[in-house]
């Protein structure tokens, strides 16, 4: 229901976009008063949805206590962490070739390594944190 009030908005911003001009004297295909009406209709539907989703799981409690609106919470920032330290780790590894013996020499610097060893860690709790219950069936990383 939400990704479908998602999709009518986009449509509905196509739509609007598309009638925003029009040659003089011409009527553009669709009233734009209508469009936004239904612009409004739509945004307050979405609006009231996503507050009684965000209403239940700011009341949903998981077995350790923590709020389902808390676990999306943590799940979403180490699924972003994991992103940015796996781009990190990519740029850290890729070599950088040099014209000439003269060129300044750029070498791989991870910090000491710290995220290569912590990321098998992180990996598990992003998949703990989308888990229900906060346990992931391949989890074998005790916390």
């Amino acid at each position: 229901m939400r990704s479908d009030l998602n999709t009518r908005l986009y449509q509905l911003q196509i739509r609007l976009n598309n009638n925003s001009r029009i040659q003089e004297g011409e009527e553009p295909s669709e009233d734009p008063q209508a469009l936004l009406a239904e612009l409004d209709e739509v945004a307050s539907r979405l609006e009231d949805l996503i507050a009684r989703i965000n209403l239940t799981n700011s009341r949903t409690v998981s077995s350790d206590g923590s709020t389902l609106t808390q676990l999306i919470a943590r799940r979403d920032v180490l699924t972003r962490k994991s992103e940015i330290l796996r781009s990190f780790l990519d740029e850290a590894s890729c070599k950088v070739g040099r014209g000439s013996a003269s060129e300044i020499r750029k070498v791989a610097d991870r910090g000491g390594c710290e995220p290569c060893r912590g990321s098998s860690r992180r990996s598990c709790m992003v998949r703990r944190a989308g888990h229900p219950n906060g346990y992931a069936p391949t989890d074998t990383h005790a916390s």
